[in-house]
């Protein structure tokens, strides 16, 4: 359904000396999906975060609460998206210190 990676550049090392990829402002809103989509991956780094993920009136046919892969999503909006359990997926996909303010 949608997949999108980040650590391709650096392949868990320290960033190159050059400016990396910056992924934000990406809204994902009203598609189903059928056939073979079964899940949702947000695949960012540490050195690479997503950032602004709006992610909203979504839903996967074949999917379970387990279809949702997350890491390093900083700040995101979550709503009425099916299967269940993307919220928790983004929300604990960064290991804070302290909650980080969801955008809206």
């Amino acid at each position: 359904f949608f997949h999108i990676e980040t650590d391709y550049q650096s392949n868990g090392h320290d960033p190159p000396p050059y400016p990396t990829t910056e992924i934000k402002n990406i809204s994902i809103v009203g598609n189903s999906g059928l056939g073979m989509a079964t899940g949702v991956t947000f695949g960012c780094s540490k050195y690479m975060p997503c950032k602004d993920i709006v992610v909203k009136n979504n839903w996967i046919l074949h999917g379970t609460s387990g279809s949702y892969h997350c890491s390093f999503v900083d700040k995101y909006y979550e709503e009425n998206n099916s299967p269940k359990g993307l919220e928790d997926c983004l929300y604990n996909s960064i290991n804070r210190t302290e909650t980080i303010p969801r955008i809206s």
